[in-house]
């Protein structure tokens, strides 16, 4: 068995792998232990590569989308979000950040962590383009 598919099948299975100061670490279901445990450490140095990488793409996707919001953000955005769109604050600063950290920490499949990202992103972008609207209002007037 290869190292992806060795993944793939303890993570379908509810087990975890993750990296701790190069190290793997594992939480594998009690019946299925006795049977990967072998196999994790035969592909060991594989299976440390492939959990670097994707803690790596992982990171990327967040830093991009952090670049990306420090670059347009407003002063005053936060607070007036949430006196007046309570909602959308909640989605910016918790419920999406928290989605997130949740998908980063299970391993989820880069696909559905990507488009939490995109989710948040767009988020932001809405709330922006909410408070500038709010501001263009108040000059006009």
């Amino acid at each position: 068995m290869d190292a992806d598919l060795l993944i793939a099948e303890i993570e379908r299975a509810g087990g975890t792998l993750t990296l701790a100061a190069e190290k793997i670490r594992y939480k594998l279901p009690h019946d299925l232990a006795l049977r990967w445990l072998p196999e994790l450490q035969a592909h060991r140095d594989e299976v440390l590569a492939l959990l670097r990488q994707r803690d790596a793409d992982y990171h990327a996707h967040v830093e991009a989308a952090l670049l990306a919001t420090c670059s347009s953000h407003p002063s005053g955005l936060v607070p007036w979000l949430e006196t007046d769109h309570p909602g959308l604050y909640d989605d910016l600063t918790r419920r999406l950040p928290d989605l997130i950290h949740a998908l980063w920490t299970a391993h989820a499949p880069p696909e559905e962590f990507q488009r939490v990202v995109h989710d948040w992103l767009a988020t932001h972008r809405r709330a922006c383009d909410l408070y500038r609207e709010r501001a263009r209002g108040i000059c006009d007037e």
